[in-house]
């Protein structure tokens, strides 16, 4: 059985590294856009400035449906307001953020 298997392994083709794609693979997209920071920290609740609060529900109180994570990114740079709120609290906690208020706003 073991020199089947090896017969079998042997038998392959193999590629080279060179002659894989060089694409960018989803993931690596995926991986740019967390915040690493915010997601190592654990402990207890951290609770919302209530200006902050205030601010991104005034911004996406127009907004129908959720906006995707690089949506909220564009919207979260264009706006100085929202820009101050993510570079103060991370952009992984504004997209929750943004996430929980929206699923209010929408029931």
């Amino acid at each position: 059985m073991t020199n089947f298997v090896n017969y079998l392994v042997a038998s392959r083709p193999s590629e080279d590294v060179e002659d894989l794609p060089e694409e960018r693979v989803e993931v690596d997209e995926w991986l740019e856009g967390i915040d690493v920071e915010s997601s190592l920290k654990s402990g207890s609740q951290q609770f919302w400035d209530e200006a902050d609060t205030k601010t991104i529900e005034k911004e996406f109180k127009k907004v129908k449906k959720c906006p995707t994570k690089r949506e909220l990114k564009v919207l979260f740079l264009k706006n100085e307001r929202l820009t101050a709120i993510c570079d103060k609290e991370g952009f992984a906690r504004c997209y929750e953020k943004v996430k929980s208020i929206m699923k209010r706003l929408n029931k």
